[in-house]
């Protein structure tokens, strides 16, 4: 990716390997939660030149998330899309989260 800087976001990632993000998490919202409040996650990808038939599975610190679905659908011509999951906040480490992609 042009603009990036190595070990920050946004990354590019390969269609060939997985790809392990380092993913920073600057507080921990389960432990900082006012009590009797539920806390919630949501990551969002945007990916570029995804198509229908093309597929990918999004895991945070060992964890495979859910089935990846484009808010938009897969049509046959490449675009991009956002892909949206709501993990559990527990999954996610204060200070190093990882994200792996493949």
């Amino acid at each position: 990716m042009a603009n990036s800087v190595k070990g920050r976001l946004p990354v590019e990632l390969s269609t060939v390997t997985p790809s392990q993000i380092h993913l920073p998490v600057g507080e921990d919202i389960v432990a900082n939660a006012p009590i009797g409040k539920i806390t919630h996650a949501k990551l969002e990808l945007k990916l570029h030149q995804m198509a229908a038939g093309d597929q990918i599975t999004v895991g945070i610190n060992g964890t495979i998330l859910g089935e990846a679905i484009p808010r938009n659908g897969l049509v046959v011509e490449p675009e991009t899309h956002w892909i949206d999951w709501k993990p559990d906040p527990k999954l996610l480490s204060l200070g190093t989260t990882w994200l792996r992609c493949n």
